[in-house]
């Protein structure tokens, strides 16, 4: 399906020795590189009215909330964290999908990743507030790929806030939800995350109760 889009930048045995080693190595340490919590707005992420009104985007109340009514997908995407890091990398945020008007079931939203401000290629990892997930991308900038299809997960919460993070290490993709994995894959249009954002259909509310981006080492 063709994505419409309008973009907003801004141990003495072996036994004792595998107890031992699980016990005592260290957990991957996490340098933050960008991180909001939304209790102010720190100017990275647009606010405002856009496309006649129909589009709006505000910081209050601790989130980041975006109102589509329009006939388009709209996209809110940061500028580069990532540049010139080759380390793991990853972003992590916590997201609400509402519907608007009585035609919405089924409302999704989705965190967006590699963003080129160019050719306007993009991937997202999208979920429903039924349960589902999808991971999807427009590598040239016009037509659909679908990675992975929409399906339904049990560690997606329905109707409620979703923890999604994706991880870039060893030249593989590694997407979580609410800690769990469920699916991984080789990059697309090069070994990087930059940029990234959120991605609101039309019909649909995104609330965002934070974003980040770390290097793990």
């Amino acid at each position: 399906m063709h994505r419409s889009k309008i973009f907003a930048i801004i141990c003495s045995g072996i036994i004792t020795l595998a107890s031992c080693s699980k016990k005592d190595d260290p957990k991957p340490k996490e340098t933050v590189l960008y991180e909001t919590d939304f209790s102010s707005n720190d100017g990275n992420w647009r606010t405002g009215s856009f496309l006649s009104g129909t589009v709006s985007a505000s910081i209050e109340n601790g989130y980041y909330t975006m109102r589509n009514n329009s006939t388009q997908y709209y996209y809110f995407a940061t500028s580069r964290i990532f540049s010139g890091i080759t380390s793991t990398t990853a972003i992590e945020t916590s997201m609400k999908v509402t519907g608007i008007g009585a035609g919405v079931t089924n409302p999704s939203a989705a965190l967006i990743w590699n963003f080129n401000t160019t050719d306007e290629s993009d991937f997202t990892f999208g979920f429903s507030g039924y349960g589902q997930f999808t991971i999807q991308g427009l590598p040239d900038g016009n037509n659909n790929v679908v990675y992975k299809d929409w399906a339904l997960h049990s560690a997606v919460r329905k109707n409620d806030f979703n923890t999604l993070r994706i991880e870039l290490k060893n030249n593989m993709l590694y997407f979580f939800i609410n800690g769990t994995e469920v699916y991984s894959m080789k990059p697309v249009n090069g070994n990087t995350l930059d940029q990234v954002g959120f991605e609101v259909p039309r019909q649909r509310a995104l609330q965002v109760d934070y974003i980040k981006a770390v290097r793990i080492d």
